[in-house]
């Protein structure tokens, strides 16, 4: 059976189940090695992975920049992604970062210097932590 082949109420409770194994993925890209997610899929029916890209997709704010959706990622202190090269988004989230710190340097607000990146709350938060930690290496 696939997943186009289930009802509208199939494919909801099928979404539901795969909800907290998504999360748990999310999670794991942090933590575990190539390696280690693979084998967490490799005995998954197809119709099951179809269904846990749904739900991480759906888990995706597409709302925000792709480089905002990887800020987290230090592209060698994540095992997983370790075999993966820095993009440009990577790049351009570094640059946003270092763009951050100078407008700061300048005197302005988290919240000003948000609003001239046009980045959310959550990125700024991540961005005030590097500052500071870039300020106090300094000091």
């Amino acid at each position: 059976m696939t997943v186009t082949s289930l009802n509208a109420r199939a494919k909801a409770r099928l979404a539901e189940k795969m909800i907290p194994l998504a999360a748990d993925y999310a999670c794991a890209m942090r933590d575990e090695d190539a390696e280690g997610l693979a084998r967490r899929l490799e005995s998954m029916s197809r119709q099951d992975l179809y269904a846990l890209v749904t739900v991480l997709g759906a888990m995706v704010d597409v709302d925000q920049p792709v480089g905002d959706l990887l800020d987290w990622v230090t592209w060698e202190d994540v095992p997983s992604l370790a075999c993966l090269p820095p993009s440009r988004t990577a790049a351009s989230a570094s640059a946003r970062r270092e763009e951050y710190a100078r407008l700061r340097a300048e005197g302005a607000s988290p919240q000003e210097a948000a609003d001239e990146l046009g980045v959310v709350r959550r990125t700024v938060d991540r961005y005030e932590v590097a500052y500071k930690r870039q300020r106090e290496a300094v000091a």
